[in-house]
């Protein structure tokens, strides 16, 4: 039943093919300003000292998925697109590229986890990649990239023992994914994560010394189902740990390959100790249906995520170890939904999508989700002042009354700051939606604030859910 759960988030498809190639060689990356070198990198290469009490000067890492998208036209696609997933057409598309390349023509957008760590750095927030690019042609065009968009990047250690001949002397390689077009507006994937050896990276990578001070730095973690496919589980799991010790919060979106975690036990282990050590699961209906092993979803229960939320917070292997706080499902042009574990006032809070013309919906989610990290991390500012005055717990019993003038205040600017998040979110995904691919033409903030305004929303004078984006986006301003 995996057929029409695309990867949506490589999906890149290009409306425009015609000008591809020409707009590759200026310098006006999708119309993007490209910024003077920010201070955030200026400041970055600076404090790459061994300072013992290290700041917590990230506000975001991403762990791993950094692939580098090549379109390819093709006549027709397949009906079911899962015949293109073999080493056959993965070789065939890898000759035609080197051809492509040769006639210097090749179209390239970054994929993966870039759509995030760009519409994350765009917003305001300091963003690194983790994980691993290599030295060749695609990954010198990601570099390039990043840099472009004042993106951070470490990179993970390179194990000793790899030593294998082949690789130790060839250039190290950067993940592809194959984005194959047709001319009426559909497109089909091909990569090394659909085939396979998994996990691609573990045999030469670890997370490494510069990787772990990294994470110990940033106030969050993002991470894709995809990182699975990359590295040994435990690192996954581990990296969520260092977040956690140093008081930062994790946020998984299990993406596709939600559908691929019950298949062994050694997936699924790993599934259950990374949802132990997250604080927010971002995710469709369908692949929350996927991780909670609805074996077959029926609509009514796609349709009520509630009782899916709740099955995932109330999992039996999760008991009394559970981080996890929030729970958002994505609804595509519904919007989003919101479920707290914790915190009743703010549970099943709700917010629907502005409408827009739409390009196409690649990369929507994964940069809805930068947004959705702003506003969690805004939440948990106002928590932490919060409970500096009273400590009632939120669970609605009424120990104390003394107290509940404080409280209520806290409780409408709780609720409006999880409206706010989500009004962020779905304007940063029908942002992304309304341009035509993803990578370099995920949402802006120009774009974003403007969804925000046509909704009614004011920055000096407001006092709804997007009048509060608009500031929280104001408090991020490098």
């Amino acid at each position: 039943h995996h057929h029409h759960h695309h990867h949506h988030h490589h999906h890149h498809l290009r409306k425009q093919q015609k000008h591809a190639s020409k707009r590759r060689d200026g310098r006006n990356f999708g119309g993007v300003r490209v910024r003077k070198t920010c201070r955030v990198c200026a400041a970055r290469s600076q404090s790459t000292g061994d300072d013992t009490n290290e700041l917590r000067d990230i506000d975001v890492v991403a762990l791993g998925n950094m692939c580098v998208d090549v379109f390819h036209s093709v006549e027709s696609l397949p009906e079911d697109k899962n015949e293109l997933k073999t080493m056959e057409t993965l070789n065939d598309l890898l000759l035609r590229t080197e051809k492509m390349k040769a006639m210097n023509c090749v179209e390239l957008e970054v994929g993966g986890n870039t759509n995030f760590l760009i519409a994350a750095r765009r917003l305001g927030l300091k963003a690194v990649s983790l994980g691993q690019i290599g030295s060749d042609f695609y990954g010198t065009f990601m570099k390039d990239v990043l840099r472009e968009e004042c993106v951070g990047f470490q990179s993970y250690e390179e194990k000793q023992n790899s030593g294998s001949p082949s690789t130790s002397n060839s250039e190290s390689r950067t993940l592809v994914c194959f984005v194959l077009v047709d001319g009426s507006g559909s497109h089909a994937f091909c990569s090394s994560y659909d085939l396979g050896p998994w996990p691609l990276l573990a045999e030469k990578y670890k997370l490494g010394a510069d990787v772990k001070a990294a994470l110990r730095k940033s106030k969050a973690m993002f991470v894709n189902g995809f990182a699975f496919d990359e590295l040994a589980p435990n690192d996954v799991v581990d990296a969520a740990g260092i977040i956690h010790k140093h008081d930062g919060a994790v946020f998984f979106d299990p993406g596709p390959r939600a559908f691929t975690f019950h298949e062994t036990e050694l997936r699924k282990k790993a599934l259950i100790s990374l949802i132990e050590q997250t604080d927010v699961v971002l995710a469709t209906a369908e692949e929350l249906a996927a991780l909670v092993e609805y074996p077959n979803p029926n609509e009514e229960l796609i349709q009520n995520p509630r009782t899916l939320a709740y099955s995932l917070f109330n999992h039996p292997q999760f008991e009394g170890s559970g981080n996890l706080e929030w729970i958002v499902v994505k609804l595509g042009p519904d919007g989003a939904i919101l479920f707290s574990k914790n915190d009743m006032d703010i549970d099943s809070t709700k917010v629907v999508s502005p409408k827009v013309e739409v390009g196409d919906t690649v990369g929507c989610g994964d940069s809805a989700a930068s947004a959705i990290v702003m506003g969690f991390l805004e939440y948990k500012k106002l928590m932490s002042m919060k409970s500096g005055s009273s400590n009632s717990n939120s669970r609605g019993d009424k120990s104390s009354s003394s107290s509940s003038n404080s409280n209520s205040t806290t409780k409408e600017a709780k609720q409006l700051t999880a409206k706010a998040t989500l009004a962020l979110a779905t304007a940063v995904g029908a942002a992304t939606a309304s341009r035509t691919g993803a990578g370099r033409n995920v949402a802006t903030k120009q774009l974003a604030q403007d969804l925000l305004k046509a909704q009614g929303g004011d920055e000096i004078k407001g006092a709804c859910e997007y009048s509060e984006a608009l500031r929280m986006l104001e408090r991020y301003i490098d």
